[in-house]
């Protein structure tokens, strides 16, 4: 029951236990009262329920208080003290309902909560409060109901959360369909499963089983079209009463601040949840509703806890998941998308989208940058946003720094070139100016020591003149002493002693006079000497001061050289790097065209030998084409004249038998002529169906053998390589090995503690391999069914495991979000995959064993080194989780599948993405490449399977016939046939090149999971949900062909059937009797 049931079912029992009860419902006045009419309106509620209308005027009561400035809370004080506890001596319970509604009002709801919170505390004082209970019904918790930070918290309430029902819980809910539907407890069960016991929504599927199903269809099958069709499908017109709308509300409704953060929560829950299978669990143990895993770890946080109050999420086991399948395909990936790009600003928006869906290696050029990143912090300030926009945000901003980072590495490394370029310019000056300066100085000295030695020469110049100056006068003054000591010999003879001694004393003096004069001239001559040599020093002085004017200009001019030289060096350097770019580049540019210059040369020489094996081949590849054309006219001329028999069968039995008989011997000659070329499965289909239909027996082309024994759901079935033995995967946590052809259990292969997803065969048939929830894979040997090895090491469930072409490594995929390689002999793990963000469905090597290719929930594929583990190439573009990826057989392409209703062809060596396959109108769960490659099948939920062009993406035909869900699709070994496995209980075959339906392959009685071919084509084997696996076969057509001719014996007198010439035993020897059959037909 919802809140409001709960309520009225508390309030009869507390009625009849003599407690007086009343309700304040706030969505029944509104959200635009005031605050004086809100709490008038609530009292007078009051009143009306504890019937104390006789007790209060409260018309006139309300007035007077309001005349003396009472407060509304105050005037609800007065009358819960003086006139509730008064008049009444009972218990009390007041409800109060939709508890959210209560706090949007438009005036400040705080008083209220403050208020009833001093009622309890007044218990201590006035035990009359004691009797008074509140109780809140609605979306909120105890922290919510006083938001001022002024006032203590609302601390004296307990949270009580609402829980789903249990199916034993509603059980008294099983009453209303008895009658109504075959199985009332499996189609209660199947409500639950949908709506996760959601109160008003299990009563709302229940009213629309009981009003609009088809009681024809299975009980899972009939609740499915019921929520499908009237209520996920246009959800917001069916709608009514909202209830979908109403969490949508909750969501997109709140403060914009918390909008965001809500959404990216929700969309972390999804993504971290197995897919949306829509297939409700009918065993007590239901594999995709009962395990632990899914979600996110459920935290307490205030954003988590709000999210949990709109009601989409739950806590369920520690972690927090979708409430039920409904709400997680109504409020799905896409929707969450939209709404969160609502959020966005423009340019925000549109970056974060391409971010989203670019490949990894070209995330970083959609990142914000400069002002936009600017702009975007500045919105996202205050937000409490998702975590991919934190992400973004966050890569936007470390791509940002390194920017700045590189700007400012090479603003400094340009920094550093122009301060080398600087210092060296300016020590080539220093030294300019130091020789200017030496040769300056040196021209300094020169002139100095020039100066000195002329003061030094026209020194003794003037000494030597001086000298000559004092000389002269003495020797004139010699000559007037002699004439005058002439005259005194003459006046005085007596004075001749005297005279002979001045004679004597003269001639000394004369002697002295004669030196002096020659000293004089020698000195004049040293004079002359000097004075020459002072001019021829002063000539060389003023060479030397013009040498060193001269070299001073020598110097100025190599200052002014040498900072010319420093620009063309930089210049030079700058031409000498851009001429080595040119250089380097012109040598690999010569390189390749040597190369390719070399290559020509070679592939001319190869054209030249191989031009005439070309034409050769050619003429026999035209002449095979030829024949194939042929062929294939061939074939569909048969495929319609098989349709023409069955349709004329209908009304004229025996002609249709003869005209089906005459096109199953023209394919049985083709066949021998063309091989499986000429096969076609149309005659084979038509003579049976008719043969059953003269024979009386019920339209079943293929027959079966059921394989009992499981106690659980089938998952998977797969032949051995050879054909003889089969392998079944079950929810019983068993696997279990077949004789192909009796349906005898061979092996029991037990061990898992959890149920097992699927089971293969190793290439040579000699060794098994199972995947379980338990964690764990296990190789066994096929024929002993003995355990041989352990692979533990997942955190959770493994949903497949595959050996290797050459059998001796294994790959498991998990919902740890991992895959893991494996050594098949030791089962210790040689590799782990990691880099998934959410679990990992399929995962299978390519053809060389050298590959990996996984598929995950996450919305990507990845392919890996099988030998190293890492990753390869990033298969990104899906928009939902991708359930299935397949390499080609030449290893060279991949394909997958995805709930976003499309399939993607990849280059499995880039990742680029080669074709979409889009038509689909519903989830894919399968795609397979055909064995050539060539083709595609995949399988959906929209009912149908299509076959594509693998090259250009285009369908070339569309499956249609199931009338529910096709999990799988299959080609046969020789392309020419498909096999589907659908929840309508049937498996069917087709033509894989028309689409017509070839047969139907009815009898299990639930759903079909798996359908797959043996070797030769000739069965099929079949796993469901009714706990069985099947194998059915169909007969060959030299059977049929006899069939066909005894039945006909009675009718005509003579018949014959001509049959292989390999054919051997009875069906040999029942064709020998008899002539042709033709001759019937001309009758």
């Amino acid at each position: 029951m919802g809140k409001s049931s709960l309520r009225v079912r508390v309030m009869q029992k507390l009625a009849a236990e003599g407690v007086a009860c009343a309700v304040i419902d706030p969505q029944t006045r509104g959200t635009s009262l005031s605050e004086d009419q809100w709490y008038a309106g609530t009292i007078k509620r009051l009143i009306d329920d504890l019937h104390l209308q006789e007790k209060i005027d409260f018309s006139s009561w309300w007035k007077d208080l309001a005349a003396q400035s009472i407060s509304a809370v105050e005037r609800f004080t007065y009358f819960i003290d003086r006139v509730l506890l008064a008049e009444l001596s009972q218990d009390v319970v007041i409800f109060v309902e939709e508890i959210d509604n209560l706090l949007s009002l438009k005036f400040d709801t705080d008083g209220f909560f403050i208020l009833i919170r001093s009622f309890f505390e007044r218990r201590a004082e006035d035990l009359r409060y004691r009797r008074l209970t509140f109780a809140f019904l609605g979306v909120a918790t105890p922290s919510d109901l006083i938001v001022s930070k002024h006032s203590l918290a609302f601390n004296i309430g307990r949270a009580v959360e609402m829980s789903g029902f249990q199916l034993q819980e509603a059980q008294p809910l099983m009453q209303g369909l008895v009658g109504k539907v075959d199985d009332p407890q499996a189609v209660l069960q199947a409500v639950l499963y949908w709506t996760g016991g959601q109160p008003f929504l299990t009563q709302r599927v229940l009213n629309l089983v009981v009003q609009e199903a088809d009681l024809r269809l299975s009980p899972p099958d009939l609740v499915a079209q019921v929520v499908t069709s009237q209520l996920i499908d246009n959800w917001e017109a069916q709608d009514v009463p909202p209830h979908l709308k109403t969490i949508r509300d909750r969501i997109l409704r709140s403060d914009e601040r918390l909008r965001g953060r809500l959404l990216g929560i929700y969309q972390q829950v999804l993504d971290a949840e197995p897919p949306p299978l829509p297939i409700p669990p009918l065993s007590p143990s239901p594999p995709l509703s009962s395990r632990k895993e899914g979600g996110i770890i459920a935290d307490e946080s205030y954003e988590q806890i709000q999210l949990r109050l709109t009601g989409l999420v739950v806590k369920r086991e520690g972690r927090l998941k979708v409430y039920n399948p409904i709400y997680a395909q109504v409020f799905n990936g896409q929707w969450v998308a939209r709404a969160l790009a609502d959020l966005r600003p423009g340019f925000y928006g549109e970056a974060f989208k391409a971010w989203q869906e670019a490949q990894e290696e070209q995330k970083e050029s959609f990142l914000l940058r400069g002002q936009a990143l600017r702009d975007a912090e500045t919105w996202a300030k205050g937000k409490r946003l998702s975590k991919e926009d934190e992400r973004f945000l966050d890569d936007s901003q470390d791509v940002e720094k390194r920017d700045m980072e590189r700007r400012l590495a090479a603003e400094t490394e340009a920094n550093q070139i122009l301060t080398a370029a600087r210092e060296q310019a300016e020590s080539q000056l220093e030294t300019a100016n130091q020789e200017l300066l030496e040769t300056r100085e040196e021209s300094d000295r020169i002139i100095k020591k020039a100066n000195r030695r002329n003061k030094l020469s026209l020194l003794g110049a003037l000494g030597a003149i001086a000298i000559a100056a004092i000389a002269v006068p003495i020797s004139i003054k010699a000559v007037d002493d002699l004439k005058i000591a002439r005259q005194d010999v003459q006046e005085a003879e007596g004075e001749k002693k005297q005279l002979e001694q001045d004679k004597d004393q003269l001639n000394k003096d004369k002697i002295s006079l004669n030196r002096s004069l020659a000293q004089t001239k020698i000195n004049e001559k040293k004079a002359n000497d000097n004075l020459k040599r002072a001019n021829l020093n002063t000539i060389k002085a003023q060479e030397k001061y013009l040498q060193a004017q001269t070299k001073e200009r020598a110097a100025q001019q190599q200052y002014l050289q040498a900072h010319r030289q420093v620009q063309k060096a930089t210049l030079r350097l700058n031409q000498v790097n851009q001429d080595k770019i040119q250089a380097e580049e012109a040598t690999a540019a010569a390189k390749e065209q040597l190369q390719l210059a070399t290559a020509q040369k070679l592939q001319a020489e190869t054209a030249a030998k191989i031009a005439k094996a070309a034409v050769d081949k050619a003429k026999i590849t035209l002449a095979a084409a030829e024949r194939d054309q042929n062929t294939i006219l061939a074939v569909n001329r048969l495929e319609k004249a098989g349709q023409a028999s069955l349709n004329r069968a209908q009304y004229e039995q025996v002609r249709g038998l003869v005209d089906a008989m005459r096109v199953g011997e023209e394919a049985q000659q083709l066949v021998q002529t063309q091989g499986q070329k000429g096969f076609a499965a149309s005659p084979i289909y038509t003579l049976q169906t008719i043969l059953d239909q003269v024979e009386n027996r019920a339209i079943k082309p293929w027959q079966h053998q059921t394989l009992l024994a499981h106690e659980g759901t089938v998952w998977t079935a797969a032949f051995s390589p050879d054909g003889q033995r089969i392998v079944t995967a079950s929810w019983d946590n068993t696997a279990r090995v077949w004789d192909a052809k009796t349906g005898s259990q061979l092996a029991l292969l037990s061990g898992h503690e959890s149920g097992v997803y699927t089971a293969a065969f190793s290439p040579d048939g000699q060794r098994i391999v199972t995947a379980s929830w338990d964690n764990t894979a296990r190789v066994w040997d096929a024929k002993t069914g003995s355990q041989l090895a352990l692979l533990s090491g997942h955190e959770s469930g493994v949903y497949t495991a595959a050996f290797s072409p050459d059998g001796q490594r294994l790959v498991t995929a998990s919902w740890d979000n991992t895959a893991r390689v494996w050594s098949a002999k030791t089962g210790s793990q040689l590799a782990l995959l990691s880099g998934h963000e959410s679990g990992v469905y399929t995962a299978a090597f390519s053809s060389d064993g050298q590959r990996i290719v996984t598929a995950s929930w996450d919305k990507t594929a990845r392919v890996w080194s099988a030998k190293t583990g890492s990753q390869l190439a990033l298969l990104s573009g899906h928009e939902s989780g991708v359930y299935t990826a397949a390499f080609s057989s030449d290893g060279q392409r991949i394909v997958t599948a995805s709930w976003d209703k499309t399939a993607r062809v990849w280059s499995a060596k880039t990742g680029s993405q080669l074709a979409l396959l889009s038509g689909h109108e519903s989830g894919v769960y399968t795609a397979a490449f055909s064995s050539d490659g060539q083709r595609i099948v995949t399988a959906s939920w929209d009912k149908t399977a299509r076959v594509w062009s693998a090259k250009t993406g285009s369908q070339l035909a569309l499956l249609s016939g199931h009338e529910s869900g096709v999990y799988t699709a299959a080609f046969s070994s020789d392309g020419q046939r498909i096999v589907t496995a659908s929840w309508d209980k049937t498996a069917r075959v087709w033509s894989a090149k028309t689409g017509s339906q070839l047969a139907l392959l009815s009898g299990h009685e639930s759903g079909v999971y798996t359908a797959a071919f043996s070797s030769d084509g000739q069965r099929i084997v079949t796993a469901s949900w009714d706990k069985t696996a099947r194998v059915w076969s169909v007969e060959n057509l030299d059977r049929l062909l006899v069939r066909g001719c005894n039945w006909l014996k009675p009718t005509f007198r003579t018949l014959s059937v001509t049959t292989s010439q390999k054919r051997k035993g009875r069906e040999s020897k029942y064709l020998s009797r008899g002539v042709s059959w033709r001759q019937a037909a001309g009758n």
